[in-house]
């Protein structure tokens, strides 16, 4: 049989079995492992789901204070603090040290017992907290006592009770798992067996759901699902139904639900694990259009046996499941309903759990994520690099070397991989089915990607000189290799104002297909225009003229249309009209005047005057290793470098490095298949993932904030 439930509802209220906690109103204005935040003065925006459930964690374990590395509850109470429960002690965190409540030598003595099943701050913000020892009680948190309130138990009192607390019309109530649900009785003071709690006859009553928007008080129960009507007075479950509601014409059958919540979609959800299945079930009833799907976690994410220990929903409306071993987003979509986090150490910012116990959203969206390998934040909102992993269509993410992603003019977006090929998404970057009429699976080792300006034609440069030309009017997708390529990879394509598409090659070929010339048609038309080194980069400056970057030669500026060199800039110029090296990797026109080619190092060359600027690690760059450049709507470059992303103000010259520290997973950045996206997004490559950066993140903070309460006994950072 699963193990004992958990419940959820931040709609309305939140019941955990073991730990129970309310929606905070006050937040904690700080933590100092978030100081890359404050650093970067991140902006939360809008939910977007990720794809691949990539985000960034900071870890925090006994090694940084923590009693425990098993946290059985969180909470945040009114002044601001950070409250965990634990299987050593309670503790008290202000985001930069621990208050340890336990028996060991250096710590406030606060119980007889320093296993505290959980904690939970009622509406008179008073804490409520659970030994091991089954004593029940209040925490001073200014004189840090604790006060046992008496529990009149039904029975098994003398072993270990797993229980939570929940408010309901105005009642504090403790349920648990096969011992009974109890009430306060604030005259007594003192816990009673709550025998009169409206429930079907003999049912083992767990937890009530207030629907008051359809009149409606469900109930949750070790026995199945029941709702009461409170418009009719009915009591409707299963074989007595006589409002014949539709969840329990549809579920009532089962013979166990825990878990009920109601999110911000109407969808009422619950988990059931009946005796015959080996497996627990997700059950969602879209209330609105009386529409239910049912949920097998192992189908959808790829578990063996699992367990669901609840649901935990954002005020933004995000939903998250977690258990053991696992941690996902619901998102309902009908291919990928849940994205799985990826549950496994790659980088210092990743998470590696056997089971997730708790979820919590803190005032600033921080998700607090108490596992049993310690305590995880994160904040999938406030992420300035987003690090994405190709993603087929109903498949998993898996690392590759990319080499394109672009952006279609319908909101596609295309990216091309070294190993895998091709991979689609769609607007919100989710993974999408390809294109109609198009098999990509003979497109293995792709190079570059370019849409023809006028949306007719994609055309994809690959391996041994092979080309797809995907036709959107005819939806069919055609592979060639045209001759005078003679087999030489194409690593890079460019349209010019003409139309025609420039092809440079790895055995340093440049060939044009000739529009005009082909009569559109794509097997014919080409023409080779000259040979040099290999060519890294193709580019199309604003007046429409071709800049190639050849390895070993440096880079020219060619005329498409009469194929003339006009004007040629290598490192064999005169002091400050050459380029440090002839190893061009990417070309940046900046302004009118200005372009900027990287050569490991920076170049700057002013058009006008052919003077060039050579700025290297001397000048404050923070690697002669720059293979990517994007300008972003604030006039500043971003660097794609061996040794992480920089941002450069060319104003003043400063540069300032992101590297896996601030949650670039793969912060190697060695391919040139960067892009700018319509939004101002800015996508960066490695060979292993892409980077989304959101530049308009970076912004400059406000004044800081007012500490949540002077009556804190220390200073407490901000963080934005």
């Amino acid at each position: 049989m699963p193990p004992e439930p958990q419940m959820v509802s931040v709609v309305r209220f939140v019941v955990w079995t073991g730990f129970v906690f309310e929606h905070s109103v006050v937040s904690l204005n700080t933590l100092k492992h978030y100081l890359f935040s404050a650093l970067l003065f991140v902006l939360a925006s809008a939910a977007n789901a990720q794809q691949a459930g990539q985000y960034v964690f900071e870890r925090l374990t006994t090694y940084n204070g923590l009693s425990s590395n098993s946290i059985t509850g969180i909470l945040q109470d009114a002044r601001g603090y950070i409250w965990l429960s634990s299987n050593n002690g309670l503790q008290r965190y202000d985001g930069n040290r621990f208050l340890t409540f336990n028996n060991q030598p250096g710590n406030i003595p606060a119980f007889e017992n320093d296993y505290v099943g959980f904690v939970y701050e009622d509406s008179k913000k008073q804490l409520w907290v659970g030994t091991g020892d089954n004593k029940v009680g209040t925490f001073d948190p200014q004189t840090f006592k604790f006060k046992e309130v008496r529990v009149h138990w039904w029975k098994y009192a003398n072993i270990y009770i797993n229980k939570g607390f929940f408010e309901f019309r105005g009642q504090w109530l403790m349920n648990t798992q096969d011992n009974g649900v109890y009430r306060y009785d604030s005259v007594k003071q003192e816990f009673n067996l709550a025998e009169d709690l409206v429930a079907p006859p003999g049912w083992r009553l767990q937890s009530y759901l207030d629907d008051k928007e359809r009149g409606l008080l469900w109930i949750s129960s070790f026995d199945g699902l029941a709702v009461i009507n409170e418009r009719t007075g009915n009591l409707n479950y299963r074989g007595h139904n006589p409002d014949k509601n539709p969840v329990i014409e549809r579920y009532g059958a089962l013979t166990s639900a825990h878990w009920l919540h109601i999110d911000q979609q109407q969808r009422l959800s619950f988990v059931t694990w009946e005796a015959q299945k080996p497996y627990p079930l997700i059950c969602v009833f879209d209330l609105k259009n009386n529409i239910s799907k049912e949920y097998n976690l192992g189908k959808e994410i790829g578990l063996g046996y699992h367990e669901i220990f609840g649901p935990m929903e954002q005020r933004n409306g995000r939903l998250w499941y977690h258990g053991l071993p696992f941690l996902a987003e619901f998102t309902g979509d009908s291919i990928q309903p849940f994205i799985p986090i990826r549950n496994e150490y790659v980088t210092e910012q990743s998470i590696r759990f056997d089971r997730v116990e708790r979820l919590f959203e803190d005032r600033e969206q921080n998700i607090w994520v108490a596992t049993d390998n310690g305590l995880y934040i994160f904040n999938p909102d406030a992420e300035v690099f987003k690090n994405v992993y190709p993603q087929r269509y109903g498949g998993k993410p898996a690392e590759d070397g990319v080499q394109a992603v672009v952006r279609m003019r319908d909101g596609s977006t295309w990216v091309g991989c070294w190993g895998g090929g091709l991979y689609f998404y769609d607007k919100d970057m989710h993974p999408a089915p390809p294109p109609p009429g198009l098999d990509p699976r003979n497109a293995h080792m792709v190079w570059h990607i370019r849409e023809q300006r006028d949306g007719e034609r994609v055309w994809v440069g690959m391996q041994a000189g092979e080309v797809l030309v995907y036709d959107r009017a005819t939806k069919k997708g055609r592979y060639f290799r045209p001759p005078v390529l003679k087999g030489s990879t194409i690593r890079e394509l460019a349209e010019d104002k003409d139309g025609n598409i420039w092809m440079g090659a790895q055995g340093g070929y440049l060939v044009k297909w000739n529009r005009k010339a082909a009569g559109g048609d794509i097997t014919k038309g080409y023409e080779l225009v000259m040979k040099e080194g290999l060519v890294h980069e193709l580019y199309i400056d604003k007046e429409g003229y071709l800049w190639v970057a050849s390895m070993g030669y440096g880079c020219f500026k060619m005329d498409t249309r009469t194929h003339k060199i006009l004007a040629r800039y290598n490192s064999e110029g005169g002091v400050g009209r050459r380029l440090y090296e002839n190893v061009p990797h990417d070309i940046l026109q900046y302004d009118d005047t200005t372009f900027i080619i990287s050569t490991g190092a920076l170049n700057v060359l002013n058009t006008r005057t052919g003077a060039i600027r050579n700025i290297t690690t001397q000048h404050g760059l923070p690697g002669n290793t720059v293979y990517e450049m994007e300008k972003d709507e604030q006039g500043d470059v971003w660097l794609g470098l061996a040794n992480g992303l920089c941002r450069w103000n060319l104003q003043k010259n400063i540069f300032t490095l992101f590297d896996r520290r601030d949650g670039i997973r793969h912060d190697n950045f060695s391919a040139i298949g960067s892009t700018k996206l319509p939004d101002g997004n800015l996508v960066f490559t490695t060979d292993h993932n892409f980077v989304v950066v959101d530049p308009m993140k970076m912004t400059q903070p406000a004044a800081p904030a007012t500490p949540p309460s002077p009556t804190l006994p220390w200073k407490i950072n901000h963080c934005w």
